[in-house]
């Protein structure tokens, strides 16, 4: 599991999302108290060591190249690179309010804004942290870990990072959908929310490159439904991340 949990994240960065979720269902504990030292000693030698020499010989073949792509990853400054997301909907609104810092929407298209100031990305990044900190805490509270939850608990944390953080492209949203079809094999009661995302993401995809990746479908007579379709998606997590994070009743108080 570890080597390709660290495979995972070679290849895309972005599973680092996940890792604390990993963490929590493997500890399976509700407080930092009840965390025992052979849970600890565990972990570290189950997925810390065999992870550490993982990387470790990465470095030794590649340099520190793959190290410093992290970093540049992590200091992407566009608002949205085209992912539908509320960073989205904040660039359609500064190029209606602000065009003549941020450019105006000509033929109805809306382009890439890098803010170059940390003013415009201060919101969506505490509200991304705020969000992921409180799903990661409400699983580690949750009286039972069951795997059915622990993969709704990583897509939910995951959905945060594409709705909320900076820097989001239009295909990051594969990897939730490869745990949504994870957690729709685990139960069917989810496969409304299978089909929502799903085909969120690939109206992402559709809608920007169409079906032959030169071609887009943005602006329908001369207007761009992307910001409609956005708030769609902005909609659908927040249902999402109440739907998960929500307190369950105790079986004593649960209806017949």
């Amino acid at each position: 599991f570890t080597i390709f949990l660290s495979l995972t994240v070679l290849i895309k960065y972005q599973p680092v999302i996940l890792i604390p979720f990993v963490a929590v269902y493997i500890l399976n504990r509700r407080t930092v108290s009840g965390i025992r030292s052979s849970d600890l000693k565990r972990i570290f030698l189950q997925i810390i060591v065999p992870s550490s020499l993982f990387f470790l010989s990465f470095l030794v073949i590649f340099g520190p190249w793959f190290v410093l792509s992290f970093f540049k990853g992590m200091q992407e400054s566009d608002l949205s690179a085209n992912a539908l997301n509320v960073n989205w909907i904040i660039t359609w609104l500064l190029h209606l309010f602000a065009p003549a810092q941020f450019g105006a929407v000509i033929n109805g298209k809306i382009e890439i804004i890098d803010p170059e100031s940390g003013v415009v990305t201060l919101f969506p990044k505490v509200a991304f942290l705020v969000l992921y900190v409180y799903s990661v805490y409400r699983f580690f509270k949750s009286e039972e870990k069951t795997f059915e939850d622990f993969v709704k608990y990583m897509i939910l944390g995951y959905l945060t990072y594409f709705m909320w953080n900076t820097g989001v492209h239009q295909n990051h949203l594969f990897v939730g959908s490869l745990l949504y079809g994870l957690l729709v094999c685990l139960h069917e009661r989810y496969l409304g929310e299978f089909l929502f995302w799903e085909i969120y993401a690939v109206v992402n995809l559709l809608l920007f490159y169409g079906f032959d990746g030169a071609s887009n479908f943005e602006v329908i007579y001369g207007i761009n439904i992307t910001p409609i379709v956005a708030l769609l998606g902005v909609a659908g997590f927040f249902v999402t991340y109440y739907e998960t994070v929500k307190v369950k009743p105790r079986c004593g108080k649960c209806s017949v």
